[in-house]
């Protein structure tokens, strides 16, 4: 949890930007979370298949995808 903490306010500038690359996004939270937080163009990119599967599935589930 504080880990979580620490990202969103070290990543709160970033709120509502244009474009996001998360490479090595893993099940993506990351571009999840910029996604909700209004950056509209988020690209995640990962090269393990199983975590890149979790991140579609969690993307479409949280409208996302």
């Amino acid at each position: 949890a504080e880990t979580v903490r620490i990202w969103v306010e070290e990543t709160e500038h970033l709120s509502g930007c244009s474009k996001v690359l998360d490479y090595g996004c893993g099940e993506g939270w990351a571009g999840i979370t910029l996604n909700k937080a209004g950056c509209k163009d988020v690209t995640c990119v990962d090269v393990v298949e199983s975590a890149i599967a979790i991140a579609n599935a969690l993307s479409t589930a949280y409208g996302t995808a």
